[in-house]
């Protein structure tokens, strides 16, 4: 069974203090190490109505973490695990790993635009 929450949900509190540490410069290069070239292009040219990132293991996790990212019509990012990860959210916005995911979330926020489907 795999579970998705809204970033801003799971985060909670944590969010504002996330966000003030983006750095653009750090996250575009993670972007570019968590997004596949192909679904890079993709977005650039408009084409995508979602996408999934490269897996994230936060340090001693054996499950991984990845964004889920609707882009029709506007921008929802989702986190999606084997694992209920409102538990964890202490450790995880403490470990460097799921750190470099917020990372790339706030930059495909900023950066990432959606595509427009009529309705």
């Amino acid at each position: 069974m795999c579970l998705m929450c809204k970033i801003e949900e799971l985060l909670g509190g944590f969010y504002a203090q996330l966000r003030e540490e983006y750095n653009v410069e750090v996250a575009e290069a993670l972007y570019k190490q968590y997004i596949e070239n192909d679904v890079r292009e993709r977005l650039e040219r408009n084409e995508l109505n979602g996408f999934a990132s490269k897996n994230c293991f936060p340090n001693h996790w054996c499950h991984s973490i990845l964004l889920c990212v609707y882009c029709a019509n506007r921008i929802e990012i989702y986190f999606q695990s084997f694992v209920n990860l409102g538990g964890y959210v202490n450790d995880l916005v403490n470990d460097e790993n799921f750190k470099e995911l917020v990372m790339v979330a706030f930059y495909i926020m900023d950066n990432v635009r959606p595509r427009e489907i009529p309705v």
